[in-house]
C-alpha cells in the first residue's frame, strides 16, 4: 500500500524567469538561484540519478538550496572549492583535540565543521587528512564562528602557515 504525503511543499524552477522563490516545506524563501548555477544544480540532480519519489526530490533540492543560499552571503575574499576531509583541532593554550569535517577550501583559509563553538581570534594547528599521503598541518587564525544547524558550528579559518 501505497503511502499519501500530507506535507506541503511548493518549489519553482531555479531556471523560471520571475519573481518567485524557491520554497521549503516550512515557508522559507531563498533568494533565486542565477541562472547559471540553477543550471549546475539541476545537472547535478540528473547525473545522481532518479530519486525514490517527489518527497525525497524536493527535500534534497531543499538542502542543496540552502547550501548555495549560505555560499552566496559569506563574505569570501577568494574563490573556494568544496573538499569534505576530516580534520583535527588543536587550538593554543588547549590540549584538547577537536574533530572537525572540512566544507570547503581556498589557498587563503578553510571552512570547518564542528561540534564546539570556535572563539575568534583563536589559533589553532590544523592536520587535514590526505587521500595520497600523510596528513597536511596548516597553522591557521579562527576569522568567524556561527550556528550551523542544531548542535553545529560553522567557523572559517584563514591559513598563516603549513605548520611543521
Amino acid at each position: 500500500m501505497a503511502l499519501k504525503s500530507t506535507r506541503k511543499i511548493v518549489l519553482t524552477n531555479p531556471l523560471k524567469t520571475g519573481r518567485e522563490s524557491p520554497r521549503t516545506s516550512q515557508g522559507t524563501s531563498f533568494p533565486r538561484i542565477p541562472r547559471r548555477q540553477g543550471k549546475e544544480l539541476i545537472e547535478m540532480l540528473r547525473q545522481s540519478g532518479s530519486a525514490p519519489n517527489m518527497d525525497v526530490e524536493f527535500a534534497v533540492r531543499d538542502l542543496l538550496d540552502e547550501d548555495a543560499f549560505h555560499d552566496r552571503i559569506e563574505n569570501r575574499s577568494s574563490h573556494r572549492d568544496h573538499l569534505v576531509r576530516p580534520v583535527k583541532l588543536r587550538v593554543r593554550g588547549s590540549d584538547a583535540e577537536l574533530l572537525a569535517f572540512s566544507r570547503n577550501v581556498s589557498c587563503a583559509g578553510i571552512g570547518l565543521i564542528t561540534d564546539t563553538q570556535i572563539p575568534e581570534r583563536a589559533v589553532a594547528v590544523l592536520t587535514v587528512e590526505s587521500l595520497k599521503s600523510g596528513p597536511v598541518k596548516f597553522l591557521a587564525e579562527c576569522r568567524w564562528c556561527r550556528s550551523y544547524g542544531q548542535n553545529w558550528k560553522i567557523s572559517g579559518w584563514r591559513f598563516i602557515n603549513v605548520h611543521q
